[in-house]
């Protein structure tokens, strides 16, 4: 009896083994956090497209929109740990919102997959500004500190934050005036009732001349803005890391989470998928498991300390 339990046992052992090896076996959920059409939907499409075709399965995109992607992450928290159900989020979901509300998930109830992209903000004004560069706005902003006005896509967002630490490092005092979201504010920059934004979105109107790109706020210039250069570039020492980044549910098996890294990784490195990432405003920034694990803790931290610094709270 002995002997069969156990042989019974190891035909167990050796059937889940099995199931790993074969994973993906049917298809798999991809949540995103947000409605269609933005960013993150943007590029979970991208990264969905690119698993179906390395690991023989579809990865079906399901945007679960709302409470600024609390929902979408509660539900890859609730769902089971098989590998089925993984979430492409954004740098706030993670690192940023549980700093700012009490949210309905553990920020750290997740397990990293890998990071995926990085996503640069541009520093835009007025067309017709007298500023051209970013030592421009500064001088400005001390000449006349309080007067300037810098928008964003809402309190406690990433563009909130970029111009918080912005007034921190560089020592101005400029106003804050958050917007309902990024369409906006960019009206607001467009109608002359701000001064500056510092946004993604404003990649497509500085293309067009309708406003003036005076930094990059990210690790690289962007291809398509050649000549204007980052914030580091300008002298000021800015990293607000933006990044989207893939995540199971906590305990989901290793060999599974390994073999989706491994997988983005490659998918990554590949020119079709650089030119598609990069065609929105995204850039490849493959990090393992082990990796971006260590990058979540180290942003906690950063944005732990920057919103207590500058006093910030959530809407």
């Amino acid at each position: 009896m002995t002997r069969r339990l156990l042989l019974c046992l190891l035909l167990l052992v050796c059937a889940a083994a099995q199931a790993q090896d074969v994973y993906p076996s049917h298809p798999v959920r991809l949540i995103v956090p947000y409605p269609p059409g933005g960013t993150s939907d943007n590029a979970a499409r991208v990264v969905a497209e690119r698993l179906s075709t390395a690991l023989k399965q579809p990865f079906v995109v399901d945007n679960r929109g709302g409470a600024a992607g609390t929902i979408g992450a509660q539900a890859t928290e609730a769902a089971k740990p098989d590998g089925y159900t993984l979430m492409l989020a954004p740098t706030a979901v993670l690192v940023i919102t549980p700093h700012l509300r009490k949210v309905p998930y553990d920020p750290f109830g997740f397990e990293p997959i890998g990071l995926v992209a990085t996503s640069p903000s541009i520093a835009v004004v007025s067309a017709d500004s007298p500023v051209r560069s970013m030592k421009d706005f500064v001088a400005l902003a001390k000449k006349e500190p309080g007067k300037l006005t810098f928008g964003s896509a809402g309190s406690g967002s990433i563009t909130h934050l970029y111009g918080e630490v912005l007034k921190q490092r560089a020592g101005i005092d400029i106003l804050h005036v958050p917007f309902k979201g990024s369409a906006e504010s960019m009206n607001a920059l467009l109608g002359k009732q701000i001064d500056v934004m510092i946004d993604p979105i404003a990649l497509p109107q500085a293309l067009a001349g309708k406003v003036r790109a005076i930094a990059i706020f990210g690790d690289r210039r962007i291809p398509q803005l050649p000549d204007v250069p980052t914030i580091v570039e300008s002298g000021y020492d800015i990293d607000v890391p933006s990044w989207f980044g893939l995540f199971a549910p906590k305990g989901t098996p290793p060999a599974i989470i390994a073999k989706v890294s491994a997988e983005l990784g490659k998918a990554l490195r590949e020119p079709e998928t650089d030119q598609k990432l990069v065609k929105l405003n995204l850039f490849p920034a493959y990090l393992d498991a082990a990796a971006f694990r260590k990058k979540l803790k180290e942003d906690d931290q950063l944005f732990s300390e920057l919103i207590r610094k500058g006093g910030i709270k959530g809407e």
